[in-house]
């Protein structure tokens, strides 16, 4: 069962997605072949994150095939982020 979180960013809810699936940042970026630190930059609003690259890597990571309302929210606040470019 899904719950959903209400994230106002991008940050936060990949913060709230990866706590949710028991990864530290330094695990997170493992699996998806980032530094820790550009993890964290993401969780802070510090960087703002490429669509396609969620949508390839850091759903499955974070085991979100089962999860259509967490994807459909991760990528609209990811698109929303990257258009603050």
């Amino acid at each position: 069962m899904s719950v959903t979180v209400a994230a106002q960013t991008f940050g936060e809810l990949l913060k709230y997605l990866r706590r949710k699936a028991r990864l530290t940042q330094r695990e997170l970026a493992q699996r998806v072949g980032y530094t820790e630190a550009h993890v964290c930059r993401l969780e802070k609003n510090d960087r703002l994150p490429d669509v396609s690259t969620v949508a390839a890597l850091f759903i499955p990571a974070l085991e979100l095939d089962d999860e259509p309302k967490q994807i459909e929210l991760l990528l609209q606040l990811a698109g929303r982020a990257g258009s603050r470019r």
